[in-house]
Protein backbone atom coordinates (compact mmCIF):
# COMPACT_ATOMS: atom_id res chain seq x y z
CA UNK A 1 0.00 0.00 0.00
CA UNK A 2 1.22 2.98 -0.53
CA UNK A 3 1.47 6.65 1.14
CA UNK A 4 -1.10 8.68 -1.88
CA UNK A 5 -3.72 5.57 -0.51
CA UNK A 6 -4.31 7.13 2.57
CA UNK A 7 -2.60 10.75 3.64
CA UNK A 8 -4.84 13.79 4.47
CA UNK A 9 -4.83 16.37 1.83
CA UNK A 10 -6.55 19.41 3.24
CA UNK A 11 -3.58 20.61 5.44
CA UNK A 12 -3.59 23.70 7.38
CA UNK A 13 -0.12 25.63 7.73
CA UNK A 14 1.39 28.37 9.53
CA UNK A 15 4.61 30.84 9.14
CA UNK A 16 7.37 30.97 11.40
CA UNK A 17 6.07 34.24 12.72
CA UNK A 18 2.37 33.40 13.11
CA UNK A 19 1.89 33.83 16.86
CA UNK A 20 0.26 30.49 19.24
CA UNK A 21 -2.48 31.98 19.72
CA UNK A 22 -3.47 31.72 16.44
CA UNK A 23 -1.66 28.43 15.91
CA UNK A 24 -3.64 27.07 19.15
CA UNK A 25 -7.00 28.65 17.64
CA UNK A 26 -6.48 27.22 14.37
CA UNK A 27 -5.55 23.65 15.64
CA UNK A 28 -8.72 23.60 17.53
CA UNK A 29 -11.19 24.77 15.08
CA UNK A 30 -9.61 22.21 12.47
CA UNK A 31 -9.47 19.34 14.94
CA UNK A 32 -6.14 19.02 14.49
CA UNK A 33 -2.92 18.23 16.16
CA UNK A 34 0.03 19.64 14.24
CA UNK A 35 0.20 22.37 11.93
CA UNK A 36 3.55 21.86 9.20
CA UNK A 37 5.32 25.44 9.42
CA UNK A 38 6.12 26.57 5.83
CA UNK A 39 8.46 29.38 4.82
CA UNK A 40 8.44 32.00 2.20
CA UNK A 41 8.78 29.71 -0.57
CA UNK A 42 6.49 27.37 0.86
CA UNK A 43 8.68 24.75 1.56
CA UNK A 44 8.07 22.98 4.95
CA UNK A 45 10.50 24.44 7.35
CA UNK A 46 9.42 22.84 10.91
CA UNK A 47 6.08 21.09 12.80
CA UNK A 48 4.47 22.57 15.20
CA UNK A 49 2.23 20.57 17.59
CA UNK A 50 -0.52 21.35 20.15
CA UNK A 51 2.46 19.66 22.83
CA UNK A 52 4.75 22.62 21.31
CA UNK A 53 2.52 25.03 21.85
CA UNK A 54 1.55 23.77 25.45
CA UNK A 55 5.17 23.30 26.71
CA UNK A 56 6.49 26.73 25.02
CA UNK A 57 4.48 28.76 26.96
CA UNK A 58 4.53 26.48 30.35
CA UNK A 59 8.54 26.94 29.70
CA UNK A 60 9.07 30.54 29.19
CA UNK A 61 6.39 31.97 31.13
CA UNK A 62 4.62 33.81 28.27
CA UNK A 63 1.56 34.50 26.65
CA UNK A 64 0.80 32.57 22.87
CA UNK A 65 0.38 35.62 21.88
CA UNK A 66 4.12 36.16 23.02
CA UNK A 67 5.12 33.53 21.40
CA UNK A 68 6.06 32.58 17.83
CA UNK A 69 5.59 29.09 16.28
CA UNK A 70 9.01 29.33 14.71
CA UNK A 71 10.13 30.04 18.89
CA UNK A 72 8.97 26.38 19.15
CA UNK A 73 8.40 24.32 16.69
CA UNK A 74 10.43 21.23 15.84
CA UNK A 75 13.19 22.46 12.85
CA UNK A 76 13.77 18.52 12.11
CA UNK A 77 11.16 17.59 9.66
CA UNK A 78 10.84 13.83 8.51
CA UNK A 79 8.59 13.51 5.26
CA UNK A 80 8.02 10.99 3.15
CA UNK A 81 6.69 11.46 -0.39
CA UNK A 82 3.24 10.20 -2.12
CA UNK A 83 4.96 6.81 -3.93
CA UNK A 84 6.42 5.65 -0.34
CA UNK A 85 5.39 2.19 0.97
CA UNK A 86 3.13 2.83 3.87
CA UNK A 87 5.75 0.35 5.74
CA UNK A 88 8.97 3.13 4.73
CA UNK A 89 6.37 5.81 6.04
CA UNK A 90 5.83 4.14 9.56
CA UNK A 91 9.24 2.89 9.77
CA UNK A 92 10.74 6.68 9.44
CA UNK A 93 7.96 7.47 12.33
CA UNK A 94 9.02 5.13 14.29
CA UNK A 95 12.76 5.93 13.77
CA UNK A 96 11.88 9.56 14.76
CA UNK A 97 9.34 9.01 17.06
CA UNK A 98 6.99 11.52 15.55
CA UNK A 99 3.40 10.51 15.17
CA UNK A 100 3.08 12.53 11.30
CA UNK A 101 4.79 12.67 8.51
CA UNK A 102 4.27 16.30 5.85
CA UNK A 103 3.97 14.27 2.66
CA UNK A 104 6.03 16.04 0.06
CA UNK A 105 5.80 16.06 -4.06
CA UNK A 106 9.53 16.10 -6.01
CA UNK A 107 9.93 20.02 -5.63
CA UNK A 108 9.10 19.83 -1.47
CA UNK A 109 6.14 21.35 -1.55
CA UNK A 110 3.36 20.11 0.70
CA UNK A 111 0.63 17.91 -0.68
CA UNK A 112 -0.70 16.96 2.86
CA UNK A 113 0.15 14.86 6.19
CA UNK A 114 -0.06 10.79 6.77
CA UNK A 115 -1.13 10.85 10.20
CA UNK A 116 -0.76 7.54 12.65
CA UNK A 117 -4.81 7.83 12.00
CA UNK A 118 -4.53 7.89 8.35
CA UNK A 119 -1.89 4.64 8.58
CA UNK A 120 -4.82 2.85 10.67
CA UNK A 121 -7.57 3.50 8.23
CA UNK A 122 -5.39 2.99 5.65
CA UNK A 123 -4.95 -1.01 6.89
CA UNK A 124 -8.63 -1.24 7.58
CA UNK A 125 -9.41 -0.33 4.05
CA UNK A 126 -6.87 -2.85 2.49
CA UNK A 127 -9.38 -5.27 0.90
CA UNK A 128 -5.98 -8.20 0.89
CA UNK A 129 -5.76 -10.18 4.33
CA UNK A 130 -1.95 -10.76 3.59
CA UNK A 131 -0.97 -7.17 3.27
CA UNK A 132 -3.45 -6.01 5.49
CA UNK A 133 -2.23 -8.88 8.39
CA UNK A 134 1.58 -7.54 7.44
CA UNK A 135 0.70 -3.81 7.29
CA UNK A 136 -0.81 -4.43 10.89
CA UNK A 137 2.26 -6.25 12.17
CA UNK A 138 4.54 -3.61 10.91
CA UNK A 139 2.32 -0.76 12.61
CA UNK A 140 1.88 -1.98 15.98
CA UNK A 141 5.84 -2.59 16.37
CA UNK A 142 5.93 0.91 14.85
CA UNK A 143 4.02 2.27 17.05
CA UNK A 144 5.83 0.84 19.81
CA UNK A 145 8.91 2.36 18.91
CA UNK A 146 6.95 5.93 18.61
CA UNK A 147 5.87 5.34 22.42
CA UNK A 148 9.26 4.34 23.79
CA UNK A 149 10.18 7.33 26.14
CA UNK A 150 12.33 9.83 24.56
CA UNK A 151 15.14 10.29 28.37
CA UNK A 152 16.25 7.70 30.37
CA UNK A 153 15.41 8.46 33.99
CA UNK A 154 14.08 11.84 35.70
CA UNK A 155 15.92 14.86 34.28
CA UNK A 156 15.46 18.23 35.82
CA UNK A 157 13.83 21.14 33.84
CA UNK A 158 13.72 24.91 34.89
CA UNK A 159 10.76 26.60 33.33
CA UNK A 160 9.58 29.70 34.08
CA UNK A 161 6.30 31.15 36.41
CA UNK A 162 3.15 29.59 35.76
CA UNK A 163 0.97 32.03 33.99
CA UNK A 164 -2.18 33.19 35.98
CA UNK A 165 -4.70 33.80 33.13
CA UNK A 166 -2.86 35.75 29.93
CA UNK A 167 -0.52 38.03 32.75
CA UNK A 168 2.59 35.85 34.28
CA UNK A 169 2.72 36.09 38.38
CA UNK A 170 4.71 39.36 39.16
CA UNK A 171 7.34 37.37 41.12
CA UNK A 172 9.87 36.64 38.17
CA UNK A 173 12.36 35.12 39.98
CA UNK A 174 10.65 31.90 41.80
CA UNK A 175 11.24 28.33 39.33
CA UNK A 176 9.75 25.35 39.24
CA UNK A 177 11.35 22.12 38.75
CA UNK A 178 9.95 19.58 36.53
CA UNK A 179 11.05 15.94 36.87
CA UNK A 180 10.20 14.11 33.42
Amino acid sequence: MKVEQCFTREVFTCRPETDLEWAARSMWEHDCGCLPVVGERGEVVGMLTDRDVCMGAFTQGRTLRELSAGSVMSKAVFACAPDDSLEHAVRVMSDHQVHRLPVLDADGRLLGLLSLNDVVRGIVACPEARARASLTAVFVEGLAAICEPRCQGPSELEVAPVLSGTAALADTSRRATVRA
